[in-house]
């Protein structure tokens, strides 16, 4: 079902983020905070103007919005851009003048996103092609897997979408160094095909779990997370099916990636992408992690999550051609037709080389043996448990403190404290109160919604910074989940 609305015109509704700059968007906000800090990607998102619309398709369960933007109208594509709209298609109406844009928004869905600092350095550099008039066949007949057009060029508007193109993102000349106001680009990429692959900008180094975090992948935030019988793979999310509020999921993701922006955390996000109706690429802890200095990309249990192995590879790729250190278990367990299993929410480092591999509903023996013949001079320690991983359970917070689920894990609560841990108990009726995001010793983000577990944190010293995560916890997951750390230290 399709949901069509008409564009209000974006300078009347969107309130500026800056006195100095009146009707400033949000992509413009973006690019004039990166020339003080590279690491800033996520600002906080002014009221969009399709709100009312939007929530009236999504009550009505509709699958998408539609609507049509004439070619030269620079803001009312921006802004639809800005707020999750795509460009699919172009026409020619003889009651309006002009070429009209055909932009729809996907509401069930992941949409191909859009990263304007990325972008615009792919542009300056020439690797992202600038299609002319005259030059777009060449371009489309290269298959190119993004192209960039002068906002306005119609004719090769349409020839791109007919192509199988879609638009999601705009570029000002001055962003990358175009020579007039009439050069801003509309930035198109093929459908079907990943968004380019961005590597981690720092060396991989993750000795253990609390030293000061510097980089975490992360995925895209997308307003389309839902819970269905498909993909409800865990107790809590199956106990949420159909009650999940996809706008706020998203709202809570960007919450959490401005929370580890505000720490210093510089932050890549993973290309994962797929069309399975209520998927997400959040929760990027479990494909892929670091051990010690090298990238390793796991097994994953659900067919579902299948896309996500897909976007750890190409991650992996991208640092092998850099010169990092990248270990690839997915494609040796495939070339032994084996049956591994192993997910990185599972591998929860200790420090001094010791890590805790959790076996449960996803990673099995077969995982946990792969892992530690491929780190032969490192410890492994097997942990059973009955939940989806192991960091749902335990995570250490500060230089030998850790948080722990005892009812749960009582055995490997009484061995840590034999190691020297200080035990701080998350509360067992909080499902999910151990999995908290360690940013350095001693302090954690966590789930606002973990009261009791919380309280414990502070009471053991523990600083905690709280953001709400209600939707993201319905889907089984917590700050742990949803950020990936490749480098600490």
């Amino acid at each position: 079902m399709v949901a069509h609305t008409s564009i209000p015109h974006p300078d009347s509704t969107i309130p500026s983020r800056h006195a100095t700059a009146v009707n400033c968007t949000m992509e413009d906000t973006m690019i004039e905070e990166s020339t003080r800090n590279s690491n800033v990607r996520l600002r906080q998102m002014p009221a969009s103007p399709f709100a009312m619309e939007e929530n009236e398709a999504r009550n009505a369960g509709k699958g998408q919005m539609n609507l049509s933007v004439g070619s030269e109208d620079m803001s009312g594509i921006k802004n639809a851009l800005i707020f999750g709209f795509r460009i699919v298609g172009s026409r020619r109406d003889p009651k309006e003048s002009g070429t009209q844009l055909l932009m729809e928004k996907r509401l069930k869905r992941m949409s191909l996103p859009f990263d304007p600092l990325q972008q615009r350095e792919r542009v300056r550099r020439g690797e992202t092609p600038i299609a002319m008039t005259g030059t777009a066949g060449i371009i489309i007949s290269g298959n190119k897997s993004e192209v960039a057009i002068p906002i306005g060029a119609s004719d090769v508007i349409s020839a791109v979408s007919t192509a199988g193109y879609v638009g999601t993102g705009f570029l000002r000349a001055e962003d990358y160094g175009g020579e007039a106001s009439h050069q801003a680009l509309l930035i198109f990429q093929r459908e079907g095909t990943p968004p380019i692959t961005e590597a981690p900008a720092f060396p991989l180094l993750l000795a253990d779990a609390v030293s000061p975090l510097r980089e975490a992948i992360v995925g895209y935030p997308q307003g389309c997370a839902g819970i269905t019988a498909v993909n409800a793979i865990t107790r809590v999310a199956q106990e949420h099916i159909g009650n999940i509020d996809p706008l706020l999921f998203k709202e809570q993701h960007e919450s959490f990636i401005r929370a580890l922006v505000a720490e210093g955390v510089h932050i890549a996000y993973s290309p994962a992408i797929t069309d399975g109706e209520g998927m997400t690429g959040a929760y990027t802890r479990d494909p892929a992690g670091v051990i010690h200095d090298t990238f390793v990309i796991g097994m994953m249990k659900a067919r579902t999550r299948q896309f996500e192995t897909e976007a750890a590879q190409r991650t992996g790729n991208a640092l092998q051609e850099r010169g990092a250190k990248v270990l690839n278990l997915a494609t040796l367990n495939e070339s032994r037709k084996g049956d591994a299993i192993l997910e990185f929410g599972d591998v929860r480092p200790l420090g001094d080389e010791v890590y805790l591999v959790g076996m449960g509903q996803t990673t099995n023996e077969e995982g946990f043996n792969l892992l530690q013949e491929s780190f032969p001079s490192y410890t492994f320690i097997g942990v059973q448990h009955g939940e989806l991983h192991l960091d749902l359970l335990v995570q250490v917070v500060d230089r030998k403190k850790v948080l722990i689920n005892v009812e749960k894990l009582p055995d490997l609560g009484a061995d840590l404290a034999k190691r020297g841990f200080a035990i701080v108990e998350a509360d067992p009726d909080e499902p999910l109160g151990a999995n908290v995001a360690t940013i350095q010793p001693g302090v954690v983000i966590a789930a606002a919604e973990n009261l009791r577990t919380n309280k414990n944190l502070r009471s053991a010293g523990v600083v905690v910074k709280e953001v709400s995560m209600s939707e993201i916890l319905k889907k089984g997951g917590g700050p742990n989940c949803i950020m990936c750390d490749t480098s600490r230290g």
